[in-house]
């Protein structure tokens, strides 16, 4: 499918620099120096009481000073990011050039300075029929109202980001969302999100904090997704200090189970026991939990692996079956961000031997610093707005939070992040990430400039755990005996 956007005010703040830029201008070069006049103008049509020289000298100055200063519109470049990897050619479609006073090289600075990847830049098109017409574009993603009804005259599918530089014009085909564009774009191309269009192994140490049980029963509440099986990570508890490998990984079968009953009881024989033991603590027995990620990858052309815990299930797999590495598109929480790369978390420094060994034989790898996130924090209180009588799976949750939290941790609130993985899955279009490449060496993971790994950096303004809790709240359990 060819996609294409406008730059300015659609992927670019460009309204709120230059608005900023003409209030300097008008104190410091502007002969009236009467302030702003008329919000609801334009800048150089009655915002300010301006000759029409200056006027001109406004442009001139402020888009051309102002480009290399704009900043980028995130849920956009999110979208634009995730089109070019599901194979969508992007387009750029602008007037820059056309005034004069922007340079097109300005422009492809400004892109590649912010990674912004795209196929084609076609300027100087303040009418943008032609060049959507002559490029047999298919979707025109634009803030201007008469740019959409011109789009809309040359039959491609037109979407109007509505923001703040066009909150008065309205077209027909508008929001204000781009989770809701990324999914509309989706239907319009008969695609699917990443959490649907794959086979799906999750890897979790269910009981050895309360993220992952939120994590699997958010996952779980996707009806239309095929989960091949549900793998019990190696962990000891946390709270207790236990490290009765065989112990700790029979309590989250038996919690994983709870959770898959309440969700998809389909699922209850597709949970597998992983190994007792973490690789760095000498051989390991090959678990089923260990032999079934062979399985599934070996019968699969891609599987979507999602690691909540040490990889240790992973590591061993890879060990056994190398082959299955290019099977595999692995998305994981790991590491805390520092100026100098990833240093160890929990999931990191458990079994940092299998953390070396995945990171070197994976190459489609996403990675979830937990720095990111760590601000995403729940408490009861917000779990008790969202419980009724009839759900049994936040019944099951909320009690669980409150012995982890209480009982266990002495805490009333809790840092939960594992189930953004999921939400990511999902939604890409709502995060922030960048591209490195990833060496590896003794003692952590250390980021390289380049091209490689996808690092998920964090999570655009919003509240995630409110749509987290809603969507729970709102799922039906499936209780069988």
């Amino acid at each position: 499918m060819k996609v294409a956007f406008d730059i300015d005010d659609t992927i670019a703040d460009f309204s709120g620099k230059m608005l900023q830029y003409a209030q300097i201008f008008d104190k410091q070069q502007s002969s009236k120096k009467g302030g702003m006049l008329n919000f609801n103008s334009f800048i150089t049509s009655g915002m300010y009481d301006w000759t029409d020289e200056e006027k001109e000298k406004f442009l001139a100055s402020g888009i051309y000073n102002s480009i290399p200063l704009l900043r980028p519109i995130n849920g956009g470049v999110g979208l634009i990011r995730q089109l070019k990897k599901e194979g969508d050619e992007i387009y750029f479609v602008t007037a820059r050039g056309y005034d004069g006073y922007s340079k097109i090289s300005q422009t492809k600075r400004w892109l590649k300075e912010n990674a912004i990847k795209y196929d084609k830049l076609l300027a100087k098109n303040r009418d943008k029929t032609p060049a959507l017409q002559k490029y047999k574009i298919d979707v025109l993603v634009d803030d201007r109202k008469s740019c959409c009804e011109m789009a809309e005259q040359a039959n491609v599918y037109t979407i109007q980001i509505r923001n703040k530089a066009s909150w008065k014009e309205e077209y027909a085909n508008n929001t204000t969302s781009w989770k809701e564009i990324y999914f509309k774009l989706l239907k319009l191309a008969g695609r699917k999100s990443v959490l649907e269009s794959y086979p799906i192994i999750v890897d979790s140490d269910v009981t050895n904090e309360i993220d992952d049980e939120f994590a699997l029963a958010y996952l779980l509440s996707f009806k239309n997704i095929n989960v091949e099986a549900i793998t019990i990570a190696p962990h000891f508890q946390l709270y207790e200090s236990d490290v009765n490998f065989e112990k700790n990984i029979e309590k989250s079968y038996k919690k994983a189970f709870e959770i898959v009953n309440l969700t998809r009881p389909e699922l209850k024989n597709r949970i597998f026991r992983g190994d007792a033991g973490v690789i760095n603590y000498g051989e390991l027995e090959v678990s089923e939990g260990v032999k079934k990620i062979i399985e599934v990858c070996r019968n699969n052309e891609k599987v979507v692996f999602i690691a909540l815990g040490c990889l240790t299930n992973l590591a061993h797999a890879l060990i056994l079956a190398p082959d299955i590495a290019d099977k595999i598109k692995l998305y994981t929480l790991l590491g805390e961000m520092t100026p100098s790369g990833l240093s160890s978390e929990f999931n990191m420094s458990g079994d940092f031997p299998a953390t070396r060994i995945v990171m070197s034989k994976v190459k489609d790898k996403t990675i979830f610093p937990t720095t990111g996130f760590s601000g995403i924090i729940l408490t009861k209180d917000e779990i008790k707005l969202h419980l009724n009588k009839d759900n049994k799976l936040m019944k099951l949750l909320y009690d669980d939070f409150v012995d982890v939290t209480e009982n266990k941790f002495g805490c009333r609130y809790k840092s939960i992040f594992d189930y953004i993985l999921i939400y990511y899955l999902d939604c890409p279009v709502e995060f922030n990430e960048r591209e490195c490449k990833v060496a590896t060496n003794t003692t952590n993971v250390l980021f390289k400039k380049g091209r490689g790994t996808n690092v998920v950096c964090s999570i655009r303004p919003g509240n995630p755990i409110t749509k987290l809790l809603e969507r729970l709240e709102n799922f039906k359990s499936e209780v069988q005996a």
